[in-house]
């Protein structure tokens, strides 16, 4: 029994307040003593010195003394230290003293007095230790006693009261030195608690209790109380006040809300209140009492089957606490209430067991030889009716756990019997009794998730509630007319549940009691098991009938089936087999492989494999469902089977767990593999090639196109070795461009390249536009084996196409023989096809990019020439910048005369090797060519036997363009590579339509040169003339108009020759002019000859 800790109590700190006032004092004293001291002494030594001449006062003399100050820091820092040294040695553990005891007043045992030193303290607590353990002998003393006296309440306790005699020598040290208040016990109070037990232990019925309990509680000097227990409050049921002198019959009902009462109540004795606060849970309960004046309150549970019904309850007005020693009667008085609650209702419980178990043996009587299903419903409905009445519903539940339904076979509802339709379990509350295999009594009278075995024995503790919101409460749902009453109980047999028997009243509410439920209840097992019989007796005859009928089925099955079927013993002999087994073993009929073994019937490592294989399925009783077995035939063939080896175990005894027979199923199943391998494979493959489809749609970049498919088709294909080979520009070599593997890079990086046409099989695909297929390269004297690549068994080119043109080749290896089927080569055609259009437009995206950039250049070039000041540097510009868009090509422009011939003008990268003057007319010069026909030549590939048609030797393509400006020949423009092709149509659009854009500016550039020369004409002319009018006479004018003529036209002799009628002598008929130098003529002299 565990007592509850006595109440706290409120402690007075008038002798700690005054031990800490007394000791403040003293340090205070302690401090002040220094500090004067220090006045003093510094006021003495003032006092000895001469008078001040400054006229200052002494205590500013005494001020202005450091050693003033400096005693008077050094007094504080003493007192500060002595201060801090006795709180620690005397105030702390006196502080700590007073705590623990506080504690140990108010009943912590546990406290124990630690002070260490030897000084009054240290002896203060020793002497309090010693009093704590007498105080806890005395304590457990009383406790034995209390406990002895509960056992035999007429011991001395109640005689003679508590023996509380201690030791004569430790009582007299007691007496002098301490002094405690007694422990009450009011013996009026206590004789009629136990006389009460004593009376409730030989009562009979539960109304004995209450009148015995209400005499006694009417006479002790408390408030009491009993309350019903309901599962979120309490609802008093009795109140008893002695100073009323009536039972408050008014407040009976009243209903106090509590949160899971029987949470806070279980496992406690009593519960002792003096505050509300104290557990918040039971404010209101203690309000009920505390508006009769009382002061404390002590709550004692009434347990029935470890459970709580009740609560007694009783509040004090004495101003001292109730405490567990006094309430150890009241205790004593519920422990005892308790108990023969539990007694009478096992008393009753007992006597409806005995009236159900005569019933039962009515019923086993009438129904141990009946095995037919509804005679027996209707025999038991009969007797059970006899008993509860043959107003009411009854029905019979029977539960398929195969369909998860329940079924009622039998209904009989307002005198006849009728049908209910089956509903799936977890539907009404039916599906609650099956499903949680317990009675069920509506309405309710408890909570269901806290039944306790016999709850129906104290019926009367609880409310009582409506069947349908019962029902709902439970989750079930009314099925059919809801009834007042209701009463299920579950059928079961060995451990199962196998129904229920239903018995209803639509009319009356609580028809049913506890003996009713008790006599269901033992009825239930003996009907189960008729019904089980029953079950039985008819399955056993559907079995017979269906025995012969499966053998005749099982003879037909073995005989046509096309699987391979057998079964076996425990010793793996053959006990039946079907005919193609028999056929696939060799032998003729079923009595030449019965009672043999494989190993007796099938020679070598085959029949003892398939021995082992059965006996393990034997051994362990784990059946091997769809096996899937691979085996390699005599011709190097694989095939499949899927084997299915079941264990059969005998219904007759479940217990035994080892399998009595063995049944396997063997399919031949390798059309289907080979099938379903092709499909996975082509599956893949044709996953692999739309993922390739996908990164080509959704790039241009040609090179990451191609390392994504060639990764791809090796890592999903499972191929050997993957690459793509690309014609390289002669049309000679399939060279290649990307390839899976760090030896494919290896070859990649060396520059692998292959001729078309060649032997090889990349030469061979490409040469002749077609898929090349070498499912076994050994055997191919034609194949030339990459030493790099020796694992290679078969290989696969297909070529890449596009308008009918071959651009490379999808080169597949594989380390397997005949790793190339049909389908595998149409899906990597259409693979190849994909390539080759994501070759085909990034070469289309690249040219597109690559004749925006050139047109831009176009326009750069058309702009820089047209702002050229003259012919020359317009051709120039031309040149150089036609150069830089087209790399390292060589650029020539060549002007052409009116004789029929080309100049060269400027050429870029023909150093050495200038070719100055074409004859249009006769050279065979692709520059003669273009300037006859008035049209672009291009030669893409020159063989070695043209010379002289291009300017550089090692010329191997070139591009002539022809300057025109209304069919007049300014020149040509040509453009020369070392690379074979390096010219397509669009460059000689594109430099076409330079040409066309250069003889416009060309013919500009001239006609603005010979503007601007005649105006330079003219302005020498004027020049000229004007000087002329200048001079005064004739052979002034003559040497003038020389000297200027020579000058303009840039001669080196001039000569002016006189009109020879003109008379004159022959001084003034001819000139005779010096030579003259002029730096217009460039040093050069003019002279006149007479002539």
């Amino acid at each position: 029994m565990t007592l509850p800790s006595t109440p706290s109590r409120k402690s007075s700190p008038t002798f700690f307040k005054r031990i800490r006032h007394k000791a403040l004092l003293f340090l205070f004293l302690l401090a002040v003593f220094p500090l004067l001291l220090s006045v003093a002494s510094t006021v003495l030594a003032v006092s000895l010195l001469p008078p001040a001449t400054s006229g200052q006062t002494p205590w500013i003399l005494i001020l202005s003394q450091p050693v003033f100050w400096a005693g008077s820091g050094i007094s504080l820092l003493i007192a500060a230290g002595i201060t801090w040294l006795f709180i620690q040695v005397f105030i702390v553990p006196i502080e700590n003293l007073s705590t623990q005891t506080e504690k140990l007043a108010n009943g912590d045992w546990s406290q124990k007095f630690t002070v260490q030193s030897k000084d009054e303290i240290g002896k203060l607590a020793y002497a309090l230790n010693l009093l704590r353990n007498e105080l806890g002998r005395m304590y457990r003393k009383i406790e034995l006693q209390a406990i002895s006296q509960k056992a035999d309440p007429s011991s001395g306790l109640v005689e003679s009261g508590l023996d509380l005699t201690v030791e004569e020598d430790r009582q007299e040290n007691f007496d002098s030195e301490f002094s405690f208040e007694p422990i009450e016990f009011d013996r009026q109070e206590e004789n009629p608690l136990y006389h009460a037990a004593q009376k409730i232990n030989h009562a009979g019925e539960e109304s004995q209790i209450n009148q015995i309990l209400d005499e006694t509680l009417s006479k002790i000097d408390y408030v009491s109380a009993f309350f019903d227990i309901y599962p979120n409050n309490l609802r008093l049921m009795h109140l008893l006040d002695r100073q009323v002198r009536y039972t408050e019959k008014s407040l009976k009902g009243t209903a106090i809300q509590i949160e899971n009462p029987q949470t806070l109540f279980s496992g406690k004795d009593c519960i002792i209140l003096e505050q509300k606060e104290e557990i918040s849970e039971l404010v209101n309960l203690f309000t009920l009492f505390e508006n009769r004046n009382c002061n404390s309150i002590a709550i004692f549970p009434l347990l029935v089957n470890q459970r709580v019904v009740r609560l007694f309850v009783i509040g004090s007005r004495k101003p001292t606490p109730l405490s567990a020693v006094n309430l150890q009667p009241f205790i004593h008085l519920s422990h005892t209430i308790s108990a023969v609650l539990e007694k009478l209702g096992s008393i009753r419980s007992l006597r409806s067991q005995m009236s159900a178990y005569e019933t039962l043996t009515s019923i086993s009587q009438a129904i141990s030889n009946e095995f037919s299903l509804q005679p027996l419903y209707q025999l038991v409905h009969q007797k059970v009716s006899e008993q509860i009445g043959a107003d009411l519903s009854f029905s019979f539940a029977i539960y398929d756990q195969a369909n998860q339904i329940i079924q009622f076979p039998y209904h009989y509802e307002d005198g006849k019997v009728t049908s209910i339709p089956p509903f799936p379990l977890g539907e009404g509350l039916t599906s609650y009794i099956i499903q949680n295999r317990k009675s069920l009594l509506l309405p309710l009278k408890f909570e269901p998730k806290d039944l306790p075995a016999s709850w129906n024995a104290y019926k009367y503790m609880y409310a009582v509630s409506d069947v349908e919101r019962d029902a709902m409460r439970l989750g079930a749902k009314i099925v059919g007319k809801p009834a007042k009453s209701w009463l299920g109980v579950p059928l079961m047999v060995g451990g199962q549940v196998l129904g229920a028997i239903i018995v209803q009243d639509t009319q009356k509410e609580e028809r049913f009691s506890e003996k009713d439920l008790i006599l269901l209840e033992t009825i239930a097992p003996q009907i189960a098991i008729s019904i089980r019989n029953a079950q039985l007796v008819e399955n056993m005859t559907s079995t017979l009938q269906a025995y012969d009928q499966e053998h005749t089925l099982l003879n037909a099955l073995l005989e046509n089936v096309p699987e391979k079927i057998y079964f076996k013993d425990q010793e793996g002999r053959y006990l039946r087999v079907s005919n193609s087994f028999i056929a696939s073993l060799g032998y003729s009929s079923a009595s030449e492989i019965t009672g043999y073994t494989d190993e007796e019937l099938i020679p070598g490592e085959a029949g003892n494999l398939r021995h082992q294989h059965d006996m393990r399925v034997i051994s362990s009783g784990i059946p091997v469902v769809g096996e899937m077995v691979e085996y390699h035939a005599e011709n190097g063939e694989t095939l499949w089977e899927l084997v299915s080896r079941v264990p059969l175990f005998s219904n007759a005894d479940p217990a035994n767990k080892n399998p009595y027979a063995l049944l396997v199923i063997s399919q031949d199943i390798t059309e289907l593999k080979r099938t379903e391998n092709l499909s996975n494979r082509q599956a893949q493959q044709l996953l692999t090639a739309a993922e390739i489809a996908r990164d080509v749609a959704s790039s241009l970049q040609t090179e990451q196109v191609l390392v994504n498919a060639t990764n791809l088709i090796r890592e999903r294909f499972g191929y050997y070795h993957a690459s793509v080979f690309l014609v390289d520009p002669t049309g000679k070599y399939a060279v290649l461009h990307e390839a899976s593997g760090e030896i494919g890079q290896k070859m990649k990086a060396a520059g692998h390249r292959l001729a078309v046409g060649s032997r090889s099989l990349v030469g061979q695909a490409v040469a002749k536009a077609e898929t090349v297929v070498s499912n076994n390269t050994r055997q191919n004297p034609n194949y030339y084996p990459n030493p790099l690549l020796p694992d290679t068994h078969s290989e696969l080119v297909v070529p890449l196409k596009t308008a009918n043109r071959v651009i490379g080749a999808l080169d597949v290896q594989s380390d397997r023989v005949n790793a190339f089927t049909t389908e595998d080569i149409h899906t990597l055609e259409i693979l190849a096809d994909q390539l080759a259009m994501a070759l085909e437009n990034a070469h289309l995206y690249a040219h597109a990019q690559e004749n925006l950039v050139k047109h831009r250049l176009l326009h750069q070039m058309t702009t820089a020439a047209s702002t050229s000041t003259n012919l020359s540097e317009a051709i120039q510009r031309t040149v150089y910048n036609l150069r830089t868009s087209l790399g390292e090509e060589r650029v020539a422009f060549y002007l052409a005369d009116q004789s029929g011939n080309l100049f060269l003008h400027t050429a870029i990268g023909f150093e050495g090797l200038e070719i100055n003057q074409i004859n249009i007319q006769n050279s065979k010069h692709l520059l003669a060519i273009s300037a006859r026909d008035r049209y672009p030549v291009r030669v893409g590939r020159l063989s070695s036997g043209e010379t002289n048609v291009t300017i550089h030797p090692e010329t191997q393509s070139a591009l002539a363009v022809p300057i025109l400006f209304s069919d007049e020949l300014l020149g040509v423009l040509t453009v020369e590579s070392e690379q074979v092709d390096r010219f397509d149509e669009n460059d000689q659009e594109i430099i076409g339509a330079l040409g066309d854009a250069l003889g416009a500016i060309l013919t500009n550039a001239r006609l603005v040169d010979q503007i601007r020369q005649q105006v330079e004409r003219q302005r020498m002319l004027y020049e000229i003339t004007s000087k002329i009018r200048r001079s005064v006479d004739i052979e002034t004018i003559l040497r003038t108009s020389v000297n200027e003529i020579s000058r303009a036209v840039g001669a080196r002799k001039a000569h002016i020759q006189i009109n020879p009628g003109v008379q004159s002598s022959s001084r003034e008929s001819h000139a005779a002019l010096t030579s003259i130098p002029d730096e217009h003529n460039n040093g050069h002299h003019i002279e006149d000859n007479g002539k």
